[in-house]
C-alpha cells in the first residue's frame, strides 16, 4: 500500500469537499494532531479508513491506485509466463543436447 497515495487522496478529497482536518478528524473520534500523527507514521488502520472514506462520500478503494495494482499484477503473470517459458526451452535444449550425443555414439562420432 502505498501510504503517501493514501494520505495525499484524503487530504485531496477533503479540500475537495470543503471539509477541514480538524473536523474530518472530530468525525471520526480523533483530535487533528491524533489524525496528523496517524497519517505522517503511516499508521492507518482499516477501521479509520473506512470511517474515513464515510465522511468524505467514498469508498475505501477511492484512496488506492487500483489501476496501478492491475498492472503490477499484469507484469507478475507476464513474468510468471516467461519464466515457463524459459524452463521448457532449457528442458528442450537438454533433451536436444541428450539426443545429439546418441546421434554421434550412433555414428562413432565422439566428442
Amino acid at each position: 500500500m502505498d501510504i503517501d497515495l493514501v494520505i495525499r487522496r484524503i487530504n485531496d478529497l477533503a479540500k475537495e469537499k470543503n471539509i477541514s482536518i480538524p473536523t474530518l478528524a472530530a468525525s471520526i473520534g480523533l483530535t487533528r494532531s491524533g489524525l496528523n500523527k496517524m497519517l505522517n507514521r503511516g499508521d492507518l488502520k482499516v477501521s479509520n479508513l473506512l470511517l474515513i472514506a464515510e465522511k468524505l462520500g467514498v469508498t475505501p478503494d477511492h484512496f488506492f491506485d487500483i489501476s496501478d495494482s492491475s498492472n503490477q499484477m499484469k507484469d507478475i503473470e507476464r513474468k510468471d509466463r516467461a519464466i515457463n517459458e524459459l524452463k521448457l526451452l532449457t528442458k528442450q535444449v537438454e533433451i536436444l543436447s541428450d539426443q545429439a550425443k546418441i546421434v554421434k555414439k550412433m555414428f562413432g562420432i565422439e566428442p
